[in-house]
This record gives C-alpha cells, sequence and structure tokens, in this order.
C-alpha cells in the first residue's frame, strides 16, 4: 500500500487561531488520501513552561478540533494534530487523528516529561489505527515526543501491526538534532518501519524528518525552518525478519519479571 504523508514543521504560538490557519496551509499542501503530521501541541501550543495552560481555553481548542476535523473531511486527508486539553481536573497531552471519514482518533502521551508529571494525566494504552485506501489496509502508531527514549513502547506497536509509527513533537533548545535523529533513526531500523517525525518550528534538538524501515533518511526538512513537505512511502517495505529473531528467551517479558529479574540479583 502507497501511502503520501505530509510533514509539517510549524511555528509554536499560544493563539489557536493562528495555529488553526498554520496547520490549514499544510492541508492545503497535501492530496486526498494523505497523512497530514504536525507537530506536539500544534493546536493549542506546546512549551515547557508549562504557564501557557493557565491561559489556555479548552473550549477554544475544542473547537478548533472541530474545524480542523471538518477541513480534514472535505480535503479527503487524515490530518494529525497535538493539542493540551483540560479533561475535568486534570490536563492531558494528545495527538488527535481526524479522518477523511468524520472520526477523531486519540492517542495520550504515555511517558511525561519530568516538567508535565503532575501536570498531565499519563495515557495508559499503546493504540493502534487503521488506515483504509482503496479496499487496502495498513496500521499505524503514533507516539509523542519524549516516548521517543522508549524503545520498547515502539517495539510494542510494531508488534500490533504498525507498519509506520508517527511522531508528534516539540523539542527545541540550542542543543544541536544529533541524538534524537539517531534514535528516530533507531526505531526505525530496529522494528523494520516507518518513522515519520514532526517538530515544531524554531530552535530544534529533534529534526522533522520520514525514515525508511532500512534506517535511510527518506526526506527531512531545514533545521529551524517553517517547512512542508511531502514523502509517499510503500508500506510494504515494513517487514518482521528482526521481530521474528528476537530471543524471547534472554528478555522478561513483563515489568513483573523484570522487577523480579532485578530483586533477585
Amino acid at each position: 500500500m502507497k501511502l503520501g504523508v505530509v510533514l509539517a514543521q510549524l511555528p509554536p504560538t499560544t493563539s489557536v487561531a493562528q495555529n488553526v490557519e498554520s496547520i490549514s496551509a499544510a492541508v492545503a499542501a497535501a492530496e486526498p488520501g494523505d497523512v497530514v503530521v504536525t507537530p506536539e501541541g500544534s493546536v493549542s501550543g506546546y512549551f515547557e513552561d508549562l504557564r501557557f495552560l493557565e491561559t489556555l481555553s479548552s473550549e477554544e481548542v475544542e473547537s478548533a478540533l472541530d474545524t480542523l476535523g471538518a477541513l480534514a473531511e472535505a480535503a479527503g486527508v487524515d490530518l494529525w494534530v497535538g493539542a493540551c486539553l483540560r479533561d475535568g481536573r486534570a490536563w492531558r497531552n494528545a495527538a488527535y487523528g481526524l479522518t477523511a471519514d468524520g472520526l477523531r482518533l486519540r492517542y495520550q502521551k504515555a511517558n511525561l516529561g519530568t516538567t508535565e508529571r503532575g501536570v498531565f494525566e499519563p495515557g495508559d494504552s499503546l493504540p493502534t489505527f487503521a488506515l483504509r485506501r482503496d479496499g487496502a489496509e495498513a496500521v499505524v502508531g503514533v507516539q509523542i515526543c519524549r516516548d521517543l527514549r522508549f524503545p520498547e513502547q515502539w517495539r510494542a506497536l510494531s508488534e500490533s501491526g504498525a507498519a509506520a509509527i508517527l511522531h508528534l513533537t516539540s523539542a527545541l533548545s540550542d542543543s544541536p538534532p544529533t541524538i534524537w535523529r539517531s534514535m528516530l533513526v533507531s526505531r526505525a531500523v530496529e522494528n523494520q518501519r516507518f518513522v515519520v517525525s514532526a517538530n515544531a518550528a524554531g530552535r530544534q534538538s529533534s529534526p522533522t524528518l520520514a525514515v525508511a524501515p532500512t534506517g535511510d533518511v527518506i526526506a527531512e526538512c531545514e533545521r529551524g525552518d517553517v517547512e512542508v513537505i511531502r514523502v509517499e512511502l510503500d508500506l510494504a517495505e515494513a517487514e518482521d525478519t528482526y521481530l521474528r529473531q528476537r530471543r524471547l528467551d534472554l528478555v522478561p517479558s513483563d515489568a513483573a519479571e523484570f522487577r523480579s529479574a532485578q530483586t533477585s540479583n
């Protein structure tokens, strides 16, 4: 199955209306049937200093998601955006899939950053999502920012059938993107899956790029620039060779066995 993917490297702002405009421009660059991937917090804004949440209106974010959902449906694309929303007393940092057939999918960030803990509610599942195109079906997984540091999550998504993993991030600092770029390539080649990652524009410590199951970088945005690129992926290139060759007798199969092994040592 061939899949067009649009990666949108967008500027982070605290203006929900301005963010909707930027995302809408990225959708305009897509073709019907494409998947459009935007950064973490692309609708609500996202910043390491979480004081931006004090003035963020969840009602405005919800309305923006409705607007973007209608846009995705009209354009015939699946649009993945990031948003911080308050659900009762808890904030949630999530990726929302607004599909061409009018659905709203969600993945909630599982591994929160240090500053996020105690503010956001962590996700408790690793769902996969089916893409249907011209009678064919492919499965994708979704991860957010710091989830990249936990390869077991990416392995679990691959074992669940994901041929590609979409990564929404907002990794901005003066550090060069070498380490995060290496991790994105590693997640692709170790699982033999496509990895597509969209970061916010600015002082990036992680690139916006698409990586093939071989570990080859297919396309990459210029560091820091506001840019939208489109790539075409042949999802049939995803393989299970490494998954089948794992030595399960050497690795504890779950957290309980891991803790038991650590205690006995």
